[in-house]
């Protein structure tokens, strides 16, 4: 059986480049959104975002790109996010399935400077079992509000939306987000939300504000249930009232899998934290800063949870680099908030074709959107690569690694150049030798 499935992963094709990664500008400032429902469901929304972004590159800019990732599941017709109105610039072209907006400046924006935009909004999930759409009579907006997109000395950065992948890297920013909705729906959010009945009885207005990359919510008819952790973390899992006994899990296996990873890594950097139960069709979950989803079953839980360290606060190009936020999440599900997992299947480089300066771990999703079946590799081999760092350093040495990563990149982003950099430091050749035994460095 491994050796079919070692001739499966080793289809040819063209390995992306296990250089660096440009590191973006930080442009995003903060998205301040007010929206009103306009369905009884919450699948329809109408209202405002105001975008402020500073010009971080060292030159002028003329046009703003913004990404209007709720589009990418269906494209342009019909659109789930539009635009229909704009101040502060021009609204110009629309490209990448209606993904990517560009906005022309009434003026050249140098250096430093900020500007102001601001968007009347339409937003509806589309029907579809997904992170952007609904699942069990809940309504999940994943990557619904637009943002700024990311561009560094190369240019503006405009990868096509993934469908089994992300492509959302973005910018620490501050959010905030207003809902005015059903009092009977409620609604949970990325961050410190509060919800509070309007005075007529029959609505509601549901704030949330969070310093992240982006901003995830919920609408529906959600039973709750809290545990609070040792640390004081406030853990809210949601679900429909059918589903209690998966919430009521889920809100378990959240909050050991957040006390587990403290004991390695910097605490969690949220009061809250929000689980929503919830089967989408692909992948069984999936993470926001402050809040995931997931299908309830505990790997697929501690594994969402793992992402609010790396992707949520440690950033990284998940287009260009998924190995590096969906690699050190895998490794902490598996090893440091692992109870019996079984051990993942990894494939060394000996056992690839694809070898020299190009290495096959590190593909982009450019290449896995089109081989989804091998994309589980970019996943499992970096699980046997830090494992084998971990030998290699001691536990202490190890830890000390993987703190230190977290530190030096939080709210920031980590290239796959730098992750190695960083075990280099502590362990030499030896280090760079354990990236190439598992096809996640050049050579290898």
């Amino acid at each position: 059986m491994l050796a079919i499935l070692v001739a499966f992963l080793a289809l040819p094709g063209t390995a992306s480049a296990a250089g660096n990664v440009l590191t973006p500008y930080r442009d995003a400032v903060s998205y301040d959104a007010n929206l009103t429902t306009t369905t009884a469901d919450g699948r329809s929304w109408a209202g405002t975002e105001t975008i402020i972004m500073r010009n971080a590159s060292p030159g002028p800019i003329d046009r703003i790109w913004l990404r209007l990732w709720g589009n990418g599941p269906k494209g342009c017709t019909p659109r789930a996010v539009t635009v229909t109105a704009l101040t502060g610039g021009r609204k110009g072209r629309l490209r990448k399935d209606c993904s990517a907006l560009e906005v022309l400046l009434p003026a050249a924006l140098h250096p430093g400077a900020h500007v102001s935009l601001t968007l009347t909004l339409s937003i509806t999930a589309p029907q579809i079992q997904d992170r952007f759409g609904s699942a069990e009579g809940i309504m999940l907006f994943g990557n619904a509000l637009p943002v700024v997109a990311q561009h560094d000395r190369s240019g503006w950065r405009l990868p096509l939306y993934s469908t089994y992948g992300e492509s959302f890297v973005s910018s620490w920013a501050h959010f905030a987000l207003t809902l005015h909705h059903p009092a009977a729906l409620q609604v949970a959010a990325s961050g410190s939300t509060t919800t509070t009945p309007d005075p007529v009885g029959g609505t509601a207005t549901t704030t949330s504000e969070i310093d992240a990359r982006d901003m995830f919510w919920a609408i529906g008819p959600m039973g709750e249930v809290t545990v609070t952790t040792p640390r004081g973390t406030v853990v809210h899992a949601w679900s429909t009232p059918e589903a209690l006994g998966d919430r009521e899990d889920a809100a378990t296996d959240a909050s050991n899998a957040l006390q587990a990873i403290e004991r390695h890594l910097p605490a969690y950097p949220y009061p809250e934290y929000d689980v929503i139960v919830a089967r989408i069709a692909a992948g069984g979950g999936m993470e926001y800063p402050g809040i995931v989803i997931t299908d309830g079953t505990d790997d697929v839980t501690r594994h969402e949870t793992g992402h609010q360290w790396f992707y949520g606060w440690v950033g990284d190009d998940e287009f260009r680099e998924p190995w590096i936020d969906e690699g050190l999440t895998s490794f902490l599900e598996y090893t440091w908030t692992g109870l019996d997992q079984p051990e993942p299947t990894c494939y060394r480089s000996s056992e690839l074709l694809e070898k020299g300066p190009t290495t096959f771990a590190t593909h982009s999703m450019d290449y896995w959107n089109r081989h989804v079946r091998q994309y589980i590799v970019a996943y499992d081999n970096p699980v046997c690569a830090l494992r084998d760092e971990q030998r290699l350093l001691g536990n202490a040495g190890f830890t000390r690694v993987m703190r230190g990563i977290v530190v030096d990149h939080a709210q920031g982003f980590l290239s796959g150049v730098e992750l190695r950099r960083a075990f280099r430091r502590a362990g030499g050749a030896a280090s760079d030798a354990i990236w190439k035994r598992w096809a996640l460095a050049p050579g290898g």
